[in-house]
């Protein structure tokens, strides 16, 4: 799959309540947490996650990206943290034995939108921008949404 410099793979749409337990299996789907459809990956590339919360003091938001090979099985997690800071960029190399990745994180959901998130090929953190397939609910255009309102 060929991706735009920037683009933002976190695809908060398609995503699916509930988080990744460290084997790899989304569990208590509640309205706070958020977890990523398999996004596709080839092993050797560089990939850079972010995430933005307007109020981690109070919420204490966390986040993981996990690995999986060619059938979706659990490989393996580069990170998994609680982000006690207001911005916060972590790049990584896919390893071989990875096909694709989950990004999740918490305060995703329930009138909670403290937490934004990105997931970009390469390892140069770009700004933030929503997926192109949700411009629509963060006001109807990529180019035009401000992320700090």
């Amino acid at each position: 799959m060929l991706y735009t410099k920037g683009r933002n793979l976190f695809v908060r749409s398609t995503a699916v309540p509930g988080y990744p337990d460290w084997g790899g299996t989304i569990h208590s789907p509640d309205r706070y947490n958020l977890t990523s459809d398999y996004i596709p990956v080839n092993a050797g590339e560089k990939i850079t996650a972010q995430m933005w919360n307007d109020d981690y003091e109070t919420y204490q938001p966390w986040w993981c990206l996990q690995y999986f090979d060619a059938e979706k099985t659990y490989v393996s997690q580069p990170f998994r943290e609680i982000v006690s800071e207001e911005h916060k960029a972590v790049s990584a190399t896919i390893p071989q034995n990875a096909s694709y990745i989950r990004f999740g994180a918490r305060y995703m959901m329930d009138g909670h939108y403290h937490t934004r998130l990105k997931l970009e090929f390469g390892d140069e953190a770009t700004d933030w921008r929503p997926a192109p397939e949700d411009a629509q609910m963060f006001g109807g255009g990529v180019e035009l949404y401000d992320p700090c309102p």
